[in-house]
């Protein structure tokens, strides 16, 4: 469930200098510049801040280096805008450092909105790292999201992506009808596995990667999964 949700974080963060070295590569079917060293180190960085120190060695150096591990019980993170749940400004641009995923820039990344919700924690009742504007944490307490949720149903979350709802409500993020494909050759990460250039890729074929939870994240899941087989995305094509 990870890999690519890695992959997707290594390639925003390869163009900042704040993230580790180890972060360039280039995805084809999202698993290309992935590596199991990096799986663990952004699922401890994913995973909000935290009684033990995750600063590399133990020692804070003063950069906060997600991919290596470091997240917001780290001295070199807890001023970062994703920490401070602040936004940089570079528009355009999801930074995993300085941007909180309530920024309007990382509304849609991957690593902050997911139709899975798999960034979320509700039983906290605070809007943490790493946690996008379809957390329920996040809708209830962060200004920023309270323009997106004004375009759902009823002007509020539930879950679901209807078909009255634009793909600016956060209930829709990352859902298949409102991902879209480049056709250029590349299967870039953030392309959903049911993209002609992602569909014959090793990844998007891997029944590995199914979730089997009744909901299609088609960026994680391809058309070989029973969750998205029968989308109309996916629908008359070969895996």
């Amino acid at each position: 469930m990870r890999r690519r949700l890695v992959l997707l974080l290594l390639l925003v963060c390869a163009g900042w200098s704040g993230c580790s070295s180890e972060a360039g590569g280039t995805g084809s079917g999202g698993a290309a510049a992935s590596s199991g060293d990096a799986s663990q180190a952004t699922t401890a960085s994913s995973s909000g801040s935290g009684s033990k120190n995750t600063c590399v060695g133990g020692v804070s150096d003063g950069k906060c280096d997600p991919v290596a591990g470091e997240d917001c019980s780290c001295a070199d993170c807890t001023s970062t805008g994703v920490c401070l749940h602040k936004c940089d400004l570079q528009a355009g641009v999801c930074d995993p450092v300085n941007d909180a995923c309530t920024c309007v820039d990382c509304f849609t990344f991957h690593a902050c909105s997911n139709p899975e919700r798999s960034n979320c924690n509700d039983t906290d009742g605070k809007c943490d790292p790493f946690e996008g504007c379809n957390c329920a944490d996040c809708a209830a307490t962060q200004p920023s999201c309270a323009a997106a949720i004004m375009l759902c149903k009823d002007g509020k979350l539930d879950q679901k992506c209807e078909n009255s709802e634009p793909c600016g409500c956060p209930d829709c993020f990352g859902t298949p009808t409102c991902l879209s494909c480049t056709i250029d050759g590349i299967c870039s990460p953030a392309e959903p596995c049911f993209c002609a250039d992602c569909a014959v890729t090793n990844y998007c074929k891997d029944p590995a990667n199914c979730q089997a939870d009744g909901v299609c994240d088609a960026v994680i899941e391809g058309c070989i999964c029973e969750d998205c087989a029968l989308i109309p995305e996916c629908t008359g094509m070969m895996p």
